[in-house]
């Protein structure tokens, strides 16, 4: 998390892996993925995989300071493409994509 982008917008992971977003630049950022586009048996394993005190239903919680970070260990998800986005940010386009691959 830089500025008001995600780099890499895209990250590919194995279930197992852990991801982990860096707050480079300070200022109040998170990830939340979109609902909406997560069929719900997914939605419950990617809810439980996402620790701390979330800000809502797969939103991270707010991370603040320079260099903070957010991790979570990626489930046992379909192998597909699963969109997020910075809630503060939104209006700015910060969103980017987690894609899950299997070995």
């Amino acid at each position: 998390m830089a500025g008001t982008r995600f780099s890499p917008e895209e990250t590919t992971a194995l279930a197992g892996d852990t991801v982990r977003f860096l707050n480079a630049g300070g200022g109040l950022h998170n990830v939340q993925f979109f609902a909406d586009s997560i069929a719900p048996p997914v939605h419950g394993l990617l809810e439980r995989a996402m620790p701390g005190d979330k800000i809502g239903p797969l939103a991270g919680p707010l991370l603040l300071d320079r260099n903070e970070t957010y991790a979570i260990v990626v489930p046992a998800l379909p192998a597909g493409r699963y969109p997020f986005v910075c809630r503060p940010h939104y209006a700015s386009g910060m969103t980017g994509t987690l894609r899950v691959v299997r070995r």
